[in-house]
């Protein structure tokens, strides 16, 4: 301390007749060190004694630190001080802040109000702080030897919502009592709605109980009553019953939704089990769980059942659609694992199974319902410190829900080595590299025991193990290298050895009856399947550039030709023993059939395979001049892919030229729009006549140099408000948003934190925020003599915040051939501060729908809401 404080401090002593003295802390702020100066206690009127029993705590007991911007004047006899403008008082776990505080020691109590300014508007009114609790007022009066406390219009929160109270009277414990309270979870001193009634009672962090209680919106009093009010405010969660919703359905009748029991199983874990019963038949059951354990793992387990029922079965036959009773269900679970939880163990999971038609019935979501195809995974990894090779098992699932086909993996193995340079020095490179040391191996092992099976048989039964699982094992080497040659060119070679290993094997006869080959039996043992194959690829790079004068100043062109070699020996001889030659007719023919046919990672190949692979890749560049870039030029691409790959076989005795594939893609308006392209060129005749392909070139036939026989176009574009402005203009933009003025909207009379529904008056903002997807597809196929399939379809989506508070969106499409709007779907969401209204629309199709919720933004007010909907079963078909 100070000498000038200690000095003060003891003066002050000698003057007033007391023994002690409380100072505050020293700080180096001008403003803490003010504080310290103006620190002031009170002595204990009556002496302790020795003998004496225990006196309850004086003010003596905490230090009294104030403070404040102006002045600080104080009564002849210190007995009174007053704070001015800014003003601050500590006591223990109380402080309170406020423009005047008035200090009355003899009395030990604190008075605070606001501060009147130019206008006569109070300003700085009081906020009051006590054990870790905030509490807003107009002015108040404490008393800090009991605690007591009475305060006028207050405003405080507890849990998620705000308690509004135009008296409030603290007792020395933890509750206190308000006259005239509101209960809101609106964040505005002035709220939108709240629940009014004469008398309240709270305990801070428990609870809220009221009296009778109503309803008030924009001030205006609703007829929606209670004959008391309760409303928890504990951070912790509870159990308790969840309150169903109400409603009607046209086909399903009066329904309650959403109705049951949430469990508060712990601070890790919790479940809900709820349901929902119509009157017209079916019912839902789902339940729901959370677990999380910080810096572990989290998760969440959900399961669905639904028996939907409508119409009646008489008018089936009556009207097609008219009548439905199914059963459907889903599974879902995600687990993750935190990553900090361990460095070299991983489990995580992501289930998601349901019956074909579950998410087109109990859904509006476009991604939900759109869904072809619903995927499963659980897995374990795992990686040793230092090693280079990693473990990972999964758990997979596949379902298709048009073919109703599905496919599990239970499990799937996979372990593997990280690529490993074995002739590299190991004392580092000196000089140039050897050959050899570029040399790189790598190890794969996979084993998997495959179930592919459909959705409408039963699965976990003896039969669908039994004839549906394929199990095996397959160990991959490849090794390869990397050389530069010749100064321009990159030459690959590599070699790649398979072997797969399996529990069984099918073993094929000759059926006289049949007249064909057919499976006579599954023979089972262990079975070993190999193969290799050799490549070597070169390529290199070419660059061409013109340049001009004027707007365009270059063109670049890099082509990226590649040729290789392949071979392949063929494994269906004799020699290797994996093809079985057998009678195929009673005509003596034989051919050969492929005893691991099944094998779930197939086999080694048919046919010897010497191939020369070709193909080049293009790109187009050009530079233009602009004013926009700091060098004056800016770089564009005018052709960002356009490849052709094929290959020929000249080993095989027919048809040694592939497939030619073609890809290109390219955008357009500095990648405003994106071009992409595909197509398979078949450089063979076909035979109309056979039906079939001949080992004739296409141009021999007069079908031209190659046969298109598919092809695939798309074009894409996505646009917001942003897409037709200039760098430097959206660099402007931002600037002045972040320029804008906070204090503009309260200066039109709008309330500070309020929203702007209206906008300001006679200002009309043209850059809201927009977007707008489109997506065209074509595609072309044709096989054979059959007449080419054309498809051709246009997907839009988009949304528009059309203020602060509304924003629309849409989704739709049309299929050309079938001419037809594809899924469409409105969503409307409005935010009003402390409510949200939200609409979503499907105007027509099987998923015909609508939904409209109003309601209170809060969880902890979630059933006071406005909800109406129908679905599925409730629209004419």
């Amino acid at each position: 301390m100070r000498p000038s404080a200690l000095k003060i401090i003891i003066l002050l002593t000698c003057l007033v007749g007391i023994s002690d003295a409380a100072w505050a802390q020293i700080d180096t702020s001008a403003r803490a060190r003010r504080a310290a100066e103006d620190t002031f206690a009170i002595p204990d009127p009556v002496a302790a004694k020795p003998g004496d029993p225990k006196k309850k705590k004086s003010i003596l007991d905490y230090d009294i630190v104030y403070d404040a911007l102006d002045s600080i004047p104080s009564s002849p006899d210190n007995s009174i001080i007053e704070l001015y403008n800014q003003g601050v008082i500590e006591y223990g776990s109380m402080k309170i802040e406020a423009g005047y505080i008035r200090i009355e020691f003899e009395k030990a109590e604190i008075y605070a109000s606001g501060l009147p300014d130019s206008t006569g508007k109070m300003t700085q009114k009081p906020i009051f702080v006590e054990a870790g609790k905030t509490y807003r007022a107009d002015e108040m009066r404490y008393n800090f030897e009991t605690g007591k406390a009475r305060i006028n219009k207050v405003i405080t929160q507890e849990g998620e919502g705000f308690l509004h109270g135009e008296k409030v009277k603290k007792t020395g414990g933890a509750a206190f009592f308000v006259k005239n309270a509101a209960y809101t979870t609106c964040s505005h001193e002035h709220p939108h709605f709240r629940i009014r009634t004469p008398k309240a009672k709270v305990i801070p962090g428990e609870k809220v109980v009221t009296q009778f209680a109503f309803l008030e919106l924009f001030d205006i009093p609703t007829p929606l009553m209670l004959p008391f009010g309760f409303f928890p405010t504990t951070d912790k969660r509870k159990s308790g019953i969840i309150i169903p919703t109400y409603g009607s359905s046209q086909y399903r009748g009066y329904f309650l939704k959403n109705g049951g029991f949430y469990w508060a199983a712990s601070d890790y874990l919790d479940l809900s089990v709820t349901g929902d019963v119509y009157t017209k038949g079916g019912f839902g059951l789902q339940g729901q769980s959370n677990y999380k354990v910080r810096y572990n793992f989290n998760g969440n387990f959900n399961v669905r059942y639904n028996l939907l029922k409508y119409g009646r079965e008489e008018f089936e036959s009556v009207v097609p659609g008219a009548y439905d009773n199914r059963s459907d269900f889903s599974v879902t679970w995600s687990h993750r694992q935190d990553a900090k939880a361990n460095p070299y163990y991983n489990f995580s999971a992501n289930v998601n199974i349901a019956t074909t038609q579950f998410y087109q019935i109990t859904s509006i979501n476009p991604d939900q319902v759109l869904q072809n195809r619903l995927n499963s995974s659980v897995s374990f990894s795992r990686r040793w410190a230092g090693k280079p090779y990693s473990l990972n098992v999964t758990l997979n699932h596949s379902q298709n829900n048009q073919t109703k086909d599905m496919t599990l993996t239970l499990p799937q193995v996979n372990f593997s080595v990280n690529r490993m340079f074995p002739f590299k020095s190991e004392g580092g490179i000196v000089g140039k590299k050897k050959w050899y040391e570029e040399i790189g191996i790598t190890y794969t092992a996979n084993a998997k025991n495959q179930i592919q099976t459909r959705m409408d048989k039963p699965l976990f039964t003896e039969t669908v193990f039994r004839d549906s699982s394929r199990m095996g094992m397959q160990h991959s080497i490849p090794i390869s290298a990397n050389y530069k040659v010749f100064k321009f060119f990159v030459f690959n070679p590599s070699i790649n050895f398979t072997e797969r290993w399996y529990p069984n094997k099918l073993e094929y006869a000759f059926d006289p009856e049949l007249n064909r080959v057919v499976v006579r039996d599954t023979l089972n043992g262990f079975f070993a399947n190999r193969d290799f194959n050799a490549n070597a690829n070169l390529s290199t790079k070419l660059y061409g550039l013109w340049r001009y004068r004027g707007f365009l100043r270059a063109i670049r062109h890099v082509m990226t030709p590649t040729v290789g070699l392949s071979y392949r020996p063929d494994f269906s001889t004799p020699f290797w023993g994996y093809y079985q030659e057998i009678q195929s007719d009673t005509l003596g023919n034989t051919t050969l059939v492929n005893p691991y046919s099944r094998g779930v990672y197939g086999s080694a190949g048919q046919g010897l395979n010497g191939a020369i692979t070709f193909g080049v890749q293009n790109t187009l560049e050009a530079k233009v001049r602009s004013k926009s870039d700091s060098t004056g030029l800016k770089k564009i691409k005018l052709l960002e892919r356009f490849s052709l790959n094929g290959s020929y076989n000249m080993a095989a005795e027919e048809f040694k030229l592939s497939t030619i594939r073609m890809a290109a893609s390219s955008s357009m308006f500095d990648r405003l729009i994106t071009l992409n392209y595909n197509a398979t060129l078949d450089p063979y005749a076909f035979d109309e006549g056979l039906n079939r392909r001949i080992n004739d070139y296409a141009i021999g036939k007069g079908q031209g140099l190659f046969r298109l026989t598919s092809q695939r176009f798309t074009a894409g574009t996505r646009l917001d408000a942003n897409s037709f402005k200039s760098k430097d203009k959206k660099k402007d933009k931002k600037e002045e948003e972040d320029q804008t003025d906070p204090n503009q909207a309260a200066a039109l009379g709008i309330t500070e934190g309020d929203i702007d529904y209206y906008r300001l008056p006679g200002y009309v903002d043209f850059n809201v925020p927009w977007s707008l997807n489109l997506n065209y597809n074509l595609s072309y196929t044709k096989n054979g003599a059959t007449d080419p399939v054309v498809r051709q379809s246009m997907d839009i989506s988009g949304d528009m915040d059309l203020t602060q508070g509304w924003k629309v969106g849409f989704r739709t499409g049309y299929d050309f051939e079938a001419q037809d709007f594809t899924f469409t779907s409105f969503n409307f969401y409005r935010d009003l501060h402390c409510w949200t209204m939200s609409c979503s629309w499907v105007p027509f199709g099987f998923q015909q729908s609508y939904m409209l919720t109003i309601r209170v933004k809060s969880s902890i007010l979630q059933d006071l809401k406005l909800e109406r909907r129908r679905g599925v079963g409730d629209f004419q078909r």
